[in-house]
């Protein structure tokens, strides 16, 4: 029992990953101890700013995937055996939005109770969306991410991310899960700003790796 009240004492850490055109900014954020605290004083643990890797399987390592690896050696030194969240920012260019077909909201009562049939539903749905997004783009079904937003009862929006862009960020996460020790959770998140305020003791470069590390607090 003192072990599992030393593990929920010690809080999770986040990393907010901007995935720009040539480089990654990273901020390493530990929550504050005052579940009060006011916005923007979460402690940062660390930033860099490294070269995108290529991970050439039939070439020599080259000086990017050097630096990715040696931010990874800080990143695990740092995090431990906390848990680790990660949220990794996309340009906007790597989505698109479309106006998702109408569905029956006031017709769909949920039930309170968690229920299997709810889940299958639940799945069905995601399909039928990810065949009609996949449709409207003339591209496969396989090749799509697709995530439903309900904004209104008559106003669906599917936000929708060709799966190409997708598998160079899960490569990176594969390889920050080798090498960090601990449970790790990761989230993508579109980006439509370039720069955001942030604390002083964070470089205004790394804004937004901020602002996305910040997220999962709900700071946003």
């Amino acid at each position: 029992m003192l072990e599992q009240l030393c593990k929920r004492r010690v809080s999770p850490l986040s990393l907010g990953l901007d995935w720009q055109a040539q480089c990654l900014r990273m901020v390493l954020l530990q929550a504050s101890n005052n579940s009060r605290s006011t916005h923007g004083s979460h402690c940062c643990l660390g930033q860099w700013a490294v070269p995108i890797p290529q991970f050439d399987p039939f070439g020599s390592p080259d000086e990017s995937e050097a630096a990715w690896f040696q931010c990874l050696a800080q990143i695990n030194n740092l995090v431990g055996q906390r848990h680790l969240w990660v949220t990794v920012g996309l340009p906007k260019v790597c989505f698109t939005w479309l106006h998702g077909p109408h569905v029956q909201i006031a017709n769909a009562q949920q039930p309170r109770r968690w229920h299997h049939r709810l889940v299958s539903s639940q799945i069905k749905q995601q399909l039928a969306h990810q065949r009609w997004a996949a449709e409207k783009l003339n591209l496969d079904a396989s090749s799509v991410l697709v995530e439903h937003l309900q904004l209104a009862p008559a106003l669906t929006m599917l936000l929708v991310l060709n799966a190409h862009y997708a598998r160079p960020v899960e490569h990176l996460l594969a390889h920050l899960q080798t090498v960090v020790n601990t449970t790790l959770e990761a989230s993508l998140e579109p980006l439509v700003l370039s720069r955001v305020q942030c604390p002083k003791a964070v470089d205004l470069r790394g804004s937004m790796a901020w602002w996305l590390a910040q997220k999962c607090w709900g700071k946003s």
